[in-house]
């Protein structure tokens, strides 16, 4: 009953942070329609948050104290993460031919938004110490996209190992996890100006 409980009050929680996300979204939206920032100044908030604000967010997220239950935690995500996507690589497979799907629409049910989307609503339902299990899904994500993905988008197998190495969120999880077990923390200026930096993620995410 107390397991019940609590995931009641979790799934309650859960909607109330996401009707406040979309209420934020909808400032945005009305902010863009009102002509008070147009698609460029858009496009410069989405680059702000992509290159600067998640990469922060990334590291900022592996600035905790080491546990076993944490590692093991992300060993599990990591798992998990590849375990999801050959389900789907198998789904994708079964039902392309039968339904004629198109190349967009097999990447659209393999790879979702989850860096862009599931990053900040992780962080504002659950918390910032929960953006470490998503960015292990993320990570498996993104090397997946970039050599399965692209390969499927230009119909030729390759991997491009300069846009999976190059990729600055791939490079700030993996900054973040050897910082985590080497337990190194960062000098506390520039702590402190990462975790300013990340608690304006969901804002700027939602106007972008």
């Amino acid at each position: 009953m107390q397991v019940r409980g609590e995931e009641k009050m979790i799934t309650l929680q859960l909607l109330q942070q996401i009707i406040v996300f979309f209420l934020m979204m909808a400032c945005g939206f009305a902010v863009v329609k009102r002509g008070l920032i147009d698609a460029k100044s858009s496009k410069t908030l989405s680059v702000i948050c992509i290159y600067i604000i998640m990469p922060c967010v990334m590291i900022n997220a592996f600035q905790i104290e080491y546990s076993r239950s944490i590692r093991n935690g992300f060993l599990l995500a990591v798992a998990a993460a590849i375990l999801i996507h050959i389900l789907l690589l198998v789904f994708v497979q079964i039902i392309g031919r039968p339904l004629k799907l198109s190349v967009v629409e097999k990447e659209s049910i393999i790879y979702s938004n989850s860096g862009n989307l599931v990053i900040p609503l992780v962080t504002v339902v659950l918390g910032e110490e929960w953006v470490i299990y998503a960015s292990a899904f993320l990570s498996v994500q993104m090397i997946l996209m970039w050599t399965h993905g692209q390969s499927l988008m230009e119909a030729k197998a390759g991997v491009n190992w300069k846009k999976i190495l190059c990729n600055i969120n791939l490079i700030a999880i993996i900054l973040g996890i050897v910082l985590f077990f080497a337990q190194i923390r960062l000098p506390v200026i520039l702590g402190n100006a990462m975790s300013q930096i990340s608690a304006t993620l969901v804002d700027s995410k939602l106007i972008s």
